[in-house]
């Protein structure tokens, strides 16, 4: 199989854009929470970046892709540290990981899914989980759930061979970043904290101003479209 420059310029293309997914999911969750857990935040999405890659690059893409333990649910050791994983097309043992394109490109675009799955269990515990907390989880996660997955779906392991198939990440990355995210808030996080204050203070002024609206117009026969503009002229001029 030979090279295709084509292919290797989507596929460069097509990590760049969800790396960049990572930091803006960081600003994104940042944006939600009160203001002094901003920068927290952002930086466990950041953080996740640094860590993953290291866990990756080391045993997470043997477990993931590597030749199978026999049972179909995890890879073995072989491709540990990226031993065997070249820039020849293909991989080791006549293994095929996309067309055209280096062994290593398709090893640095699962990397990049790797990466933004565990920063979107994030949200689910903004403000209310340790830093250290944070990072344990992130390790024992991925290589307890994560990899096992990406290897049974992705890998040609126990749910491939049953023709389940995931072109999208449906399964591998939102299916079960949610479920985490649902596990940590629902089990490990009881206690309700308060939203952030100035959107909330925003939502609750409009929700007070559309309410004593429509209580008004209807007492004076005033149309909708008078509600509207009453309502935005209260809160934005």
């Amino acid at each position: 199989m030979e090279l295709d420059s084509g292919n290797i310029a989507w596929m460069l293309t097509a990590s760049a854009m969800v790396l960049f997914m990572t930091p803006g999911l960081g600003f994104f969750y940042g944006g939600l929470t009160r203001n002094k857990n901003v920068l927290a935040t952002i930086m466990q999405s950041f953080i996740t970046t640094g860590i993953v890659a290291i866990i990756w690059v080391t045993v997470g893409y043997s477990l993931s892709f590597g030749p199978d333990q026999g049972k179909g649910i995890i890879g073995n050791f072989d491709w540990a540290f990226l031993n065997g994983v070249t820039a020849e097309p293909g991989g080791p043992n006549g293994a095929i990981y996309g067309f055209g394109i280096p062994h290593l490109m398709f090893m640095a675009f699962q990397l990049m899914f790797a990466i933004i799955t565990p920063a979107l269990i994030t949200g689910a515990f903004a403000n209310r989980v340790t830093f250290k907390a944070y990072m344990l989880f992130l390790t024992a996660w991925l290589l307890l759930v994560y990899f096992p997955f990406v290897h049974m779906v992705w890998g040609g392991g126990i749910l491939a061979e049953w023709g389940v198939k995931d072109f999208a990440g449906g399964i591998v990355v939102h299916n079960i970043a949610g479920i985490a995210a649902l596990v940590e808030d629902e089990g490990f996080y009881a206690e309700q904290t308060e939203p952030p204050g100035e959107l909330t203070e925003r939502v609750e002024k409009l929700q007070r101003a559309v309410k004593f609206a429509r209580e008004e117009a209807n007492n004076h026969e005033v149309t909708q479209q008078k509600v509207g503009e009453a309502v935005f002229d209260f809160l934005f001029r």
